[in-house]
């Protein structure tokens, strides 16, 4: 076990993460619908762009941009700006 994975296990920092994922949540409940669903296929579902595409009748390069656009609205919402909070975010989508 290295000293980053005893650190990820610490009560302060597992609460932290915690409170963080309550924002993003609550973050992405207050995106439209549409925004919502594609958030949800792509993180949950794991659908691919193309896959997401042909569910919503639209092209991979939109879904693409719907994806950008929502991450930089959530980023914004949450002042995520820095490479270990960006980190942090992909690590809880790939938890």
């Amino acid at each position: 076990m290295s000293i980053a994975d005893d650190a990820s296990h610490q009560p302060d920092v597992m609460v932290e993460e915690a409170e963080f994922m309550q924002a993003v949540t609550e973050a992405i409940g207050q995106l439209p619908e549409r925004e919502q669903l594609v958030m949800q296929l792509y993180y949950v579902e794991e659908f691919n762009l193309k896959e997401i595409g042909e569910t919503l009748g639209v092209s991979e390069s939109r879904v693409s941009q719907i994806l950008s656009s929502v991450v930089k609205k959530l980023r914004g919402a949450l002042k995520v700006d820095n490479a270990a909070d960006t980190e942090k975010v992909e690590t809880m989508r790939r938890a």
